[in-house]
């Protein structure tokens, strides 16, 4: 079950159920995490299949017998971009996290030297085929629509040595070596389909050409953008902090969650401190991914496309898609 508080509440409301349909099991009565948002995502890694796919199709291959599994190296990092982890070493704030490993059905949470060490020994040819693939295979909905690549380089200021930092253009600091971020997202919906990082340097907008050409050459000419556009002028850390504040993330990881076990089947409580916001956030999502993994008639590749067009419902761009759910109903196909 997943149950939701507020700070000081008697009694917590029941939204949904994650132990008896995940098989979740729970070696001590209760755990702590301050991970409570892993909880949505471990149910939508599984619900849509998604940790799954990546899984089956990761190229890693391990053959020690002292070698970690694929599986945990993969919810490992999952995990830590979802929290914020910029580098390596911020993969080390889940050391320990039991709770949230049981919720990603793992043994536990990989070191970061673990995952630098395994990620490296993937074939470079390899490696950059399944991010990309795997990476447009989950917005291929979204891909199927009209919509405009936006390419924006952004200068990322470097304090202390880091590879690849040098002197170019900086207007926050002007001397600071740095880096020059080029990415491509979708207009409007700042969705990044591409990132390449170059030297600081090299921030002229040819420098995106070649993951531009890569990008086209991995998308069919369905999903190829109707309109490719360039500008410079938001490559500064105060327009990207200032669309940062604006998102929903920082709000959901103040929440604390404890996982306990009753009558067999295991609890996750999240303590949410008297935020209405996030408490209605968390029962929205959570109602919706439990509706999705409990529809037995829907296969795991129309749980994907479920979820995905609720995820982008405010914008009304998957027009080509049967609206999956009518009310409380769930739609299908006619065959």
């Amino acid at each position: 079950m997943c149950k939701y508080a507020t700070k000081g509440s008697v009694e917590a409301r029941t939204i949904s159920t994650l132990g008896g349909e995940y098989g979740l099991r729970f070696d001590s009565e209760t755990q702590m995490s301050v991970n409570a948002h892993a909880a949505l995502l471990s149910q939508f890694a599984r619900a849509g299949g998604f940790l799954d796919h990546l899984v089956e199709t990761c190229p890693m291959r391990l053959s020690s017998n002292n070698a970690p599994e694929v599986r945990d190296l993969i919810a490992t990092v999952m995990v830590s971009m979802v929290n914020g982890a910029t580098r390596f070493r911020h993969i080390d704030r889940l050391h320990g996290d039991s709770a949230t490993a049981e919720l990603f059905g793992v043994g536990r949470f990989m070191s970061c030297d673990s995952v630098r060490r395994n990620f490296a020994s993937m074939p470079e040819g390899e490696a950059l085929p399944w991010v990309w693939r795997e990476n447009l295979r989950l917005l291929s909905d979204v891909l199927a629509e009209d919509y405009i690549a936006d390419l924006d380089p952004t200068v990322k200021p470097l304090y202390g040595h880091q590879e690849g930092a040098e002197f170019g253009y900086n207007p926050q600091k002007p001397g600071r070596p740095s880096h020059c971020y080029h990415a491509l997202c979708i207009a409007r919906l700042r969705l990044p389909l591409a990132v390449v990082v170059h030297p600081g340097d090299e921030t002229s907008g040819t420098y995106s050409r070649s993951m531009l050409a890569k990008y086209l050459g991995f998308v069919s000419a369905v999903r190829k953008p109707r309109l490719v556009r360039g500008d410079v002028s938001f490559g500064n850390e105060s327009v990207i902090g200032d669309c940062e504040a604006t998102t929903s993330r920082p709000l959901l990881q103040s929440c604390m969650a404890r996982v306990s076990r009753h009558a067999r089947r295991g609890i996750v409580t999240i303590y949410t401190s008297a935020s209405e916001k996030a408490l209605s956030a968390y029962r929205a999502i959570s109602d919706f991914l439990a509706k999705v993994a409990s529809a037995s008639q829907l296969t795991v590749e129309w749980r994907r496309r479920a979820i995905i067009a609720y995820a982008f419902r405010e914008y009304g761009i998957l027009r080509r898609l049967l609206p999956p759910i009518i009310g409380d109903q769930m739609m299908l196909p006619l065959t």
